[in-house]
């Protein structure tokens, strides 16, 4: 048991060194998404920027065509001869006034719209931009990481290689069976007090028993872990 103990120390170290390179490349991945997902959002509110820009300037010009009219009516106003004439221009002149009105507020609202949009690309475009170079940076540790870490994990494969043969196959069968289960988390664990240490349910009372007379394998019959009776905390105990 103390082998596999050993043993199991210089896997939880190998765990450690891949995890946090794991979780690195994890987060770039997950960040690149994001990225492309901005970009995507980006592209759609300047899409939506250039069409509403576009429609501020066919209204402008509708603008400028219902000054025009009304101003021409005026001048047809004064030419009016008789009181028929001037009431059908009068009207006319009205209906270039109403249009003119409401085209003035509609380009007063797509002038907010636009402006509220144009913040909003800023806004987008520097969260893109911080994003992407954060992104970058975080690539490059994970490289330069993976890479530093390569000798050491090939060290402690080796130790790993050799450690394993003094275990018994069936034991080291289940060690490894569990560790696949629960990567980077302990597969041996003490028990104390009738206690799992790993999920501290409490072992069936025969299972604890056997545990202390230490000539059998034991494992939890809750979470499968592979149990040893620590002496030395027992003794503390007493």
């Amino acid at each position: 048991m103390a082998v596999l103990i050993e043993l199991q120390k210089l896997d939880l170290e190998q765990d450690k060194l891949r995890i946090n390179v794991d979780n690195k490349i994890k987060k770039v991945e997950e960040d690149r998404e994001k990225l492309v997902d901005l970009e995507d959002s980006l592209r759609s509110e300047e899409q939506d920027l250039e069409e509403t820009q576009s429609l501020l300037s066919k209204r402008e010009n509708e603008l400028v065509e219902a000054q025009n009219g009304y101003k021409h009516t005026e001048d047809k106003l004064n030419a009016a001869t008789n009181s028929r004439d001037f009431a059908t221009i009068e009207q006319e002149r009205e209906t270039f006034k109403r249009t003119q009105v409401s085209i003035e507020e509609e380009i007063r609202t797509l002038k907010e719209a636009i402006s509220k949009k144009e913040v909003d690309i800023k806004d987008h475009r520097n969260a893109y931009a911080a994003l992407n170079e954060e992104n970058q940076k975080m690539a490059a540790e994970a490289e330069t990481e993976a890479a530093s870490i390569e000798d050491k994990v090939n060290a402690l494969k080796e130790k790993v290689a050799e450690l394993s043969k003094k275990v018994k196959p069936e034991i080291l069968k289940r060690y490894n069976f569990i560790r696949k289960k629960r990567p980077g988390l302990a597969a041996v664990v003490s028990a104390s007090n009738g206690t799992c240490e790993g999920c501290h349910m409490k072992l069936q009372p025969q299972v604890y028993i056997r545990l202390q007379r230490q000539n059998s394998l034991e494992c939890c019959q809750n979470c499968q872990r592979i149990l040893y009776f620590d002496v030395s905390e027992h003794l503390s105990h007493e």
